[in-house]
């Protein structure tokens, strides 16, 4: 069987070439960065039950009480002071599961003898593992936004879309929006979270969900498009958060990396660059892909896919509440012995492993090429990491809302 070809988007040096390699540049992601991480527990088996004790408050009003009273009678005998009145209360909670999923990443081949003959080979082989990085991490953000938003509730941008509390949907089934997201909205939307419970006493120390002068603060992870008509809308409201750090200690350097920077009311402002769009099919939303692949000089590339971009076909954008109660990424920890016995040291969180010879040959059909000197390697990497439930998956929101194809103000020449 032969062997894979060999990655060839080295230039061979029979011409000169600028000794600058650019890249595309790549994009940091607020999600990766909010949701909290921690480790999936060992040996428990392929999932995880989880009880959520459920509020559970009376459903009746109180009516003021029995009235302790003196009789009328000539011996003035205290009435009810005696008697019991009890109020049962109940305790619920909710169980569900959840258990780790694994994926993995492989590179191109490379073969060591043919860098002597290859332009510029060190700073090429820098720069392809970076944009490889970067594909991995906003390959990890869609991995952790499918689970967010099949979590939370969700809301739509309509007339009434905010008049009751959300439904969650693992296909996210709901009505076809019918607006574009307003501050009205996020006005009512502040009632149904707090009813949710979606706030803590305190600042949760994430600096995701805070206190302001208006009350509680919940960060809305939204396109600039949708933010930016909100804050151009209620500039009377707008807070600048460059001077409001005092408080937030480590959840300050938070919101700056994830670039929350303005506040309008009960909500902080953090871009989401590249946010997931969608069309509607009269049931559900579906998600429109990001990016499209075509052919380079060498191999493929990425660009934004047009229909992404079109306000006529992803009709549909999605800001999200985001909050560390909805959930956290678990990953897990491998053995690396057994009975005694080493295995070779893995790592399940994306880290790049550089592999030579047969094992970085072998194809996908199972059969090891032949390699004995090992001239040959790429880079392989595995993901092992369950979307745990948080304790209040209440406690965020997704927003659905419809992507107006207005027109652009225009300044006439004179």
């Amino acid at each position: 069987m032969a062997c894979g070809s060999i990655f060839d988007a080295f230039r061979v040096a029979t011409e000169y070439l600028s000794p600058e390699l650019y890249r595309r540049a790549a994009f940091n992601s607020a999600l990766i960065s909010a949701i909290p991480s921690g480790t999936y527990p060992k040996h428990v088996g392929t999932s995880v039950s989880v009880q959520t004790i459920e509020p559970n408050e009376l459903g009746a009003e109180h009516t003021g009480g029995t009235a302790i009273t003196q009789s009328a009678g000539a011996t003035g005998a205290i009435e009810n002071a005696c008697s019991y009145a009890w109020t049962d209360l109940s305790v619920g909670f909710t169980e569900e599961t959840y258990g780790p999923k694994q994926w993995g990443y492989r590179g191109p081949i490379f073969c060591k003898d043919s860098k002597y003959f290859e332009h510029n080979p060190d700073d090429f082989f820098e720069g392809y593992l970076r944009t490889m990085s970067d594909a991995v991490a906003q390959d990890l953000e869609s991995f952790l936004f499918y689970h967010y938003a099949r979590m939370v509730p969700i809301y739509v941008a309509s007339a009434t879309g905010f008049n009751a509390l959300g439904t969650a949907s693992t296909t996210l089934t709901a009505s076809a929006a019918t607006s574009e997201l307003t501050q009205q909205m996020l006005d009512k939307l502040t009632g149904l979270l707090i009813a949710d419970r979606s706030i803590p006493e305190t600042a949760d120390g994430s600096g995701l969900v805070s206190w302001g002068p208006s009350g509680p603060l919940w960060t809305l992870l939204a396109d600039p498009e949708a933010s930016g008509l909100i804050l151009r809308n209620n500039a009377d409201f707008r807070n600048d958060l460059r001077w409001a750090d005092s408080g937030q200690g480590d959840g300050a350097r938070l919101l700056h990396r994830i670039g929350v920077r303005e506040s309008v009311k009960n909500y902080m402002h953090a871009p989401w660059i590249l946010p997931q769009r969608f069309t509607h099919d009269g049931t559900k939303y579906v998600q429109v892909p990001r990016f499209v692949s075509s052919a380079a000089t060498k191999g493929t590339k990425s660009t934004v896919n047009p229909n992404w971009i079109n306000p006529n076909v992803a009709m549909y954008g999605a800001a999200l509440i985001l909050t560390p109660y909805v959930m956290r990424k678990e990953w897990v920890s491998p053995d690396n012995t057994l009975g005694g016995n080493s295995f070779e040291p893995q790592s399940y969180m994306g880290e790049w492993t550089w592999k030579t010879g047969p094992e970085a040959l072998q194809g996908l059909a199972g059969d090891a090429c032949y390699d004995p000197l090992h001239k040959f390697g790429r880079h392989l990497a595995e993901f092992k990491v369950a979307p745990a439930i948080g304790p209040n998956k209440r406690s965020g929101a997704i927003i659905f809302y419809r992507r107006c194809p207005n027109a652009a103000t225009v300044v006439s020449c004179t």
